[in-house]
Parts: C-alpha cells; structure tokens; sequence
C-alpha cells in the first residue's frame, strides 16, 4: 500500500484521478490538497509516495511547496498535471524534479501507465519465494509457478499480523505481477477478477486456489496476445471444464490440430494440454472438498473424471497429497 497527494483545486478533476487510481490499486490511500498550505501541511504529516501536482501559469506557491516536500522525500514520485504541453515547462520545474506529465485532459490509461512505472521503481520489493514464482512466470513454466505458490503463501503468512494484513501483502504481490506482464488495457479493464475474500486467508489452500487463478490468468492473457488461437481453447474449457474431455475433443471443439494446438501450448505454458486441464479440474475437486459434501464418485462425477479413484491418484500426483490429507488441512 502507497499513500498517493493529489494536489489539485478542481474537485471534480480530483475525484476522477481518485477513482483511475483506486482501478489500478485499491489499496492506495489518497488524500487531496486544494491549496499550497494544505499541500505542504499534508505532506509534512502523512509520508506521500506519490504528488499528482496542478500546474498553470501561476502556481509558483504549489512549486515551492513541492520543493519542500521533495526535500523531507527525496524519492518522492512527482507527476504534473497541466493543460500545458510537458516543454512548456521542461523536466525541471525551477528546482522541482519531476518523474511524470500528464497533459489535461488526460485518460485513464496515462495515469495507469505512470502508476505502473511507479510501481516498478519503487522500493517494492517481492519476497525471495515470490521471486522464484515470478522467474517461473518469465519462463513459461506454468507448473513451476504454481507450485511455489505455497511457499510464498507459508512466508508471506508467517509475517502477516493478521488475515487483513495477509490479503493486502498477497493482493500487493499480485498488483505486482500484473503490472511485470499485463498490458495497461487489461489490469483497467479486469483488476477484479483476481480480488481475495479475506475469508480465503484464514485457510492457505484457499490461497493455494487463489493464487493458481491468478497465474493462470497472467498467462492466458499472455499467450493469447503471443497466439490469439489460443483464446479458443481457453473459452472451450471453461466452458467444458466439469465434463470429461480429450484432446480429440478440445481440438474439434476448437477447430485447431492436436498437434498444432499441443505444440502451440507447450510453448507458452511447459506443459502438455491435458496435464493443464488435469490440473484445473483439480482446483474444482479442492474448491468442492472445502465447500460441499460429496462423496469421491459423485465429486468425480460432477468434475468429469472417470471414477473416485482416477480422480484420487491425480490428486495426489499434482499436489502431492491424498484427498484425506488435503481434507485435514482444511
């Protein structure tokens, strides 16, 4: 979480910039300033990452107030807002270093862009098992990633102070990530998709779940921009993922060769079609164990494997535990 100053005596064009920022981040607390005074007050009392800062013509107090700010947080992330080209001004503003411009009127996608590229420089930084994750994700190895998601999740919960604390470090890393691989357009238009229910903290195979949505996520839209044919396969398991399917299946459901379609998808995520769509259902058979009470041939059933005991062993194969064990950490 990052406190972000939005100095700007426009309260429409402030609450506009508020609710662009709360897209990109929700965590991010905003306080706005309407005056030079409030701004430099403001700034000496909370510890501001970022200053959006309104510029015209006659805006020499706001400037030195910036200046004083950017004294006390030499790091502090300045972007200026004016109706003024960015070479009315040049890139330093009498003694005010800035990092970004924004030319009013300016969209959303600007301001994401400029959030991102503060996000990137700051002093965010990823645990060591997050890391890992994250090197797998530029690697293209989409089982690798996944399985080092419990120990991120195992580090991250031993500091949290409490589930609150734990679902703003995991959705800060998840920010993170999306920012690393997602284009501006995506992380604008689909940031909810991947939100945790603190009620998901409180049970680290929940997170287990969460976390596999998440990559998986960061790799369809990935893929699907390295292969736009892949968008196809993505919508026909969704669309099928409780029936049982084969290859033979997917391909004439897609309308794609199995062997254009496997070598395609091997490519992106290092892994076979069916080890990936093996993999999914089983995120089904957990979220199932956790919330409903099946028996193993019906739950079988209702995922599309073959019987209980094929689901059984393919269980324990992709998450290296029995059902029974799963079942006692929940």
């Amino acid at each position: 979480m990052y406190n972000v100053l939005i100095a700007e005596p426009d309260q429409t064009m402030a609450l506009v910039l508020s609710r662009i920022i709360h897209l990109f981040d929700n965590y991010a607390e905003i306080i706005c300033a309407n005056t030079d005074e409030d701004l430099y007050q403001i700034g000496r009392q909370k510890n501001i990452d970022i200053l959006f800062l309104n510029l015209s013509t006659h805006s020499q107090l706001l400037i030195e107030a910036g200046e004083m700010l950017q004294e006390i947080k030499p790091d502090l992330y300045i972007c200026i807002m004016s109706v003024f080209d960015a070479s009315y001004f040049g890139k330093e503003l009498f003694g005010l270093r800035y990092n970004g411009y924004l030319t009013k009127p300016f969209s959303s996608n600007e301001v994401i862009k400029l959030l991102r590229e503060f996000r990137l420089q700051s002093n965010y930084k990823p645990i060591a098992a997050a890391r890992k994750m994250i090197s797998c994700i530029e690697q293209k190895d989409f089982f690798g990633a996944y399985e080092r998601s419990m120990s991120v999740i195992l580090k991250s919960a031993g500091r949290a102070k409490n589930d609150s604390y734990l679902q703003k470090d995991l959705m800060q890393l998840a920010d993170y990530i999306m920012n690393l691989f997602l284009s501006v357009n995506t992380l604008s238009a689909d940031r909810d998709k991947y939100n945790l229910n603190i009620q998901w903290c409180k049970d680290h195979e929940l997170l287990k779940i969460w976390f596999f949505n998440v990559i998986e996520y960061v790799f369809q839209k990935v893929s699907i921009i390295n292969c736009g044919i892949l968008e196809r396969f993505f919508d026909y398991i969704e669309e099928n993922k409780y029936y049982h399917i084969s290859l033979a299946d997917i391909s004439s459901g897609c309308n794609i060769s199995q062997g254009y379609l496997s070598r395609t998808f091997k490519s992106e995520f290092n892994m076979s079609v069916m080890d990936f769509v093996k993999l999914k259902k089983i995120q089904l058979v957990k979220l199932n164990l956790v919330f409903r009470q099946y028996s193993l041939s019906e739950l079988a059933a209702r995922t599309g494997f073959y019987d209980g005991g094929h689901m059984h062993r393919l269980f324990q194969q992709y998450e290296k535990k029995t059902i029974q064990e799963f079942k006692n950490k929940t």
